[in-house]
């Protein structure tokens, strides 16, 4: 008690060692400290905040931050000058993060320190909290420093307080034009209809950019007078003011300004071509892409076209969307050239799919096909999304003398065909001397659901030498299996082959038993707990922890805690985790003294996700195993637990030479000292 009463007494000392003002702090921590702190640690913060050492005065920094709150701002404050760029960033994020109305008055004036750094700082901390002090701020609007009244009407704008909205009016005329610039912006950001008509009248201002700051802020006030107004000055205003109208009015998304627009095209230069095509495609995503197919007219087909050869990815992006809703069958040849040149990603690809569906242009394609495999591929894909019968024989017709990814898209469109010639072709396909075309037509047949598929899918399955081609068998029997066709051939088909000789294939049979419901399902699987091989078992292990929590499963799941198989034991304490109560928790805290490190990790894992207080001895005793991975999640676990009890247990490797170790001692520390601050 004398220890901390001496320490009580020399903490003003420290303060003023800071800057006087910091007295007035004091109080607000005095009354912080009893309240659990230690006055050791808080003082030692406060002298280390002039330490030589950036990185003590940074720790320095986030402890009083973190820990005395509103009683540490002004001391925190005077640190936003530190010489130590990263010691001045953790000042600014540790007042953002105590926020309120002292951090506030206690950062607006550094908005007019001498130090550009100093300067950012405060108006990015006053950007987060301005708005918990709007009127500290506005008065600022009058001072004579052009560089604070631009800060501040910048932050006025972040603050989402529309009370600043007269004093932001008024700042328009400032004499400073990059003032004049910040208060038209925030009075964009700010959204409120009472800057409109302010905002109007700068659409006639004499500079360019203020009628482009101007427009561009009435965009993000959604007014219906304001649409008008802009339309209107888009007709006779410069290219750069047209510019910001445009996207101003792609911010309102207003139907009516589709027509505006389009009119626009013809006389715009390309830049500002493409600008336009871009909000017409904003407005279409609220409204309906009718919108603009209803305009038709050549020039907008053409403009679009032509935006696909925009060096812009986002232009070419919006053309591609768009093409097929201005146009009809005249959109495929450009859709189709433009898949020569485009890449291949996949979203891309399935943008150009489906522009192509749209136009109906299967015929007129055709012909330019022959020669490009890569435009042949997507019209084979496009032909497979519009499932129009008509198109079968075409593509039956191209299979034979296909290279193999034609052929596997031929394959994959037929999938999405139930009709006898395509069923045969899949069936076909079934042989092919390439493995993914084998695979995407045992896919196609699961697809289509044939009954007479079951038993070619089971033949396959018997014979498929590669393991991801037979998992894909699986999957087509068991979709066919959910869409009731055949249920108990397809159940009975893979209880048979439970007994194959193949290791990987009773794996497999396994996985899909456990996909369905049947009365002698975890009897099954209990069986497979015995395979002699481990893959067999693990995957029993697995389709038993996929099921609902059962009485009977535990204690199979426990019994795999035993298995002789590292990789087994693994996945049952991965299964057992799943499960609540203190059954589970004494299975978990067993598997602590499995003698696999990894065994050790997962259980560690789990009970420090239940944060399972219990558990804490048990896992202090890990820690004695030194720097195995089972140390790494002991340490965590015990900090997700938050017992303080630990603390003292943990510390030690906070300063071990294995990285990874030190690392999550430092994460339990941290949360162990902020659970022994909140009690």
């Amino acid at each position: 008690m004398y220890k901390q009463w001496c320490t009580l007494c020399l903490l003003p000392l420290c303060l003023c060692a800071f800057a006087p003002q910091c007295l007035c702090a004091f109080a607000p921590l005095c009354l912080f400290l009893f309240k659990g702190q230690t006055l050791e640690s808080l003082t030692d913060s406060l002298i280390n905040l002039k330490d030589p050492d950036p990185a003590k005065r940074r720790e320095a920094v986030e402890n009083l931050g973190s820990q005395c709150g509103h009683g540490a701002i002004l001391a925190l404050a005077e640190c936003l000058e530190d010489p130590n760029r990263g010691v001045q960033q953790a000042v600014a994020d540790a007042l953002i993060n105590i926020g309120g109305r002292e951090t506030v008055e206690a950062v607006v004036f550094k908005l007019d320190h001498d130090s550009s750094v100093v300067r950012n700082l405060a108006l990015e901390v006053l950007q987060k909290v301005g708005g918990q002090a709007t009127d500290l701020l506005v008065p600022l609007l009058k001072r004579q420093s052009n560089d604070l009244r631009k800060a501040v009407a910048d932050i006025l704008g972040e603050t989402g307080d529309a009370s600043s909205v007269p004093s932001l009016v008024d700042a328009v005329d400032d004499p400073d034009g990059n003032v004049r610039a910040a208060a038209i912006d925030s009075l964009g950001k700010l959204r409120d209809t009472r800057a409109i008509p302010v905002l109007v009248k700068l659409l006639k201002a004499r500079e360019t950019w203020i009628q482009f700051s101007a427009a561009e802020a009435l965009g993000k006030i959604c007014d219906r007078e304001t649409m008008k107004v802009l339309v209107e000055k888009l007709r006779h205003c410069d290219e750069i003011t047209a510019f910001s109208i445009v996207e101003a009015l792609g911010e309102l998304k207003s139907k009516d300004a589709v027509g505006p627009l389009a009119d626009l095209l013809p006389k715009a230069s390309p830049a500002l071509r493409n600008c336009v095509i871009k909000t017409l495609l904003l407005i279409s995503e609220d409204h309906g892409y009718e919108i603009i197919s209803r305009l038709g007219g050549k020039t907008l087909s053409t403009c679009i076209i032509d935006a696909l050869g925009d060096e812009d990815p986002e232009v070419r992006e919006a053309a591609l969307k768009a093409l097929g809703h201005v146009s009809s069958a005249e959109a495929a040849v450009p859709l189709l050239d433009y898949a020569l040149i485009a890449d291949k990603d996949e979203d891309k690809m399935a943008l150009l799919r489906e522009a192509l569906k749209r136009t109906g242009a299967g015929k007129k394609f055709q012909s330019v096909v022959e020669n490009h495999e890569k435009i042949l591929l997507l019209s084979i894909q496009a032909l497979g999304d519009l499932k129009e019968e008509p198109a079968v024989p075409s593509l039956i017709a191209a299979f034979g003398a296909a290279s193999a990814p034609i052929r596997k898209a031929i394959v994959q469109a037929l999938g999405n065909f139930k009709t006898e010639n395509s069923f045969d072709l899949v069936v076909e396909a079934l042989n092919d001397v390439d493995s993914n075309v084998r695979k995407e037509a045992i896919f196609s047949l699961g697809k289509q659901g044939f009954p007479e598929s079951v038993e070619i899918a089971f033949s396959f399955l018997d014979k498929e030498p590669h393991k991801d081609i037979r998992d894909r068998a699986v999957d087509s029997l068991l979709k066919i299996y959910r869409s009731g066709t055949r249920k108990e051939e397809i159940l009975k088909g893979f209880i048979q082959r439970l007994s194959s000789e193949d290791a990987s294939f009773r794996e497999l049979c396994v996985g899909a038993i456990g996909k369905i419901d049947f009365p002698e399902k975890i009897k099954r699987l209990e069986s497979a707990l015995e395979d002699q091989e481990w893959r067999v078992r693990n995957m029993a292990v697995h389709s038993l922890g996929a099921l609902e929590p059962d009485p009977m499963i535990f204690p199979l799941l426990k019994k795999a805690l035993s298995d002789g198989s590292e990789n087994v034991r693994i996945s049952a304490v991965q299964m057992v985790s799943k499960y609540e109560g203190e059954d589970a928790v004494e299975v978990l805290i067993s598997s602590l003294n499995d003698h696999s490190a990894w065994v050790q990790f997962h259980a560690a894992e789990a009970l420090g996700l239940k944060k399972e207080k219990k558990a804490a001895p048990f896992l202090l005793a890990l820690l004695k195993d030194g720097d195995g991975p089972q140390t790494i999640a002991a340490i965590k676990a015990l900090g997700e637990i938050g017992d303080r009890r630990t603390l003292e247990a943990i510390k030690p490797f906070a300063s071990h030479e294995d990285l990874e170790i030190s690392h999550a001692a430092g994460q339990a520390l941290a949360r162990l000292q902020t659970t022994a601050i909140g009690q």
